[in-house]
Order: C-alpha cells, then structure tokens, then sequence
C-alpha cells in the first residue's frame, strides 16, 4: 500500500504541490495543510491542488477552478488518484 508521501514523489507536479507548502511553512506565511474536502473553498490550497490533479491528467470543472472550490470533480479526481496509488478513497485530501 502506498502512502501519501509516495503518491507526492511519484508525480511531479504533485512533489511541486508539496514543495511550496514546506516552503510556505518554513516562512509561516501559511498555517498547517489543512485537510482539504467537499464544500470547501479556500483559494490558496485549492488552486495548487487543482493544478497539481490536472498535471497529473484528472479532470477538474473549469467552474470549480475558477472559484477555487473543492467541488464534485475534484473530489472524484482525488478519488481516482487515492485508489490508483492503494489509498485509503476518502476523496478528501
């Protein structure tokens, strides 16, 4: 079974993802990686998770991208990852 810190050095817009939230950290510019789910709208986390599924070839709604929501498509797009990767398919992130 994978983990998540698999799945991250796996793709590489995903390890891009992950990079900037330590950076981001390591300044304090940002509180802890919240854990991201259906309904939520929060501009930072959600741009660079939707960049990072859609690097990595999932489809998100252009709608929900540009309202920076974690809407129906990408919870089913970190869904689609979770099971490829033998997580846990929560489709929170």
């Amino acid at each position: 079974m994978s983990t998540v810190t698999d799945v991250i050095f796996a793709h590489p817009s995903l390890h891009a993802l992950y990079a900037q939230v330590e950076e981001a950290r390591a300044s304090a510019d940002l509180p802890q990686l919240p854990t991201l789910s259906p309904g939520m709208t929060c501009e930072w986390w959600l741009e660079r998770l939707h960049v990072a599924l859609r690097m990595s070839g999932q489809y998100i709604n252009m709608q929900e991208m540009a309202a920076f929501t974690y809407g129906d498509s990408t919870q089913e797009a970190v869904r689609k990852l979770q099971e490829s990767k033998d997580l846990p398919v929560t489709g929170a992130w």
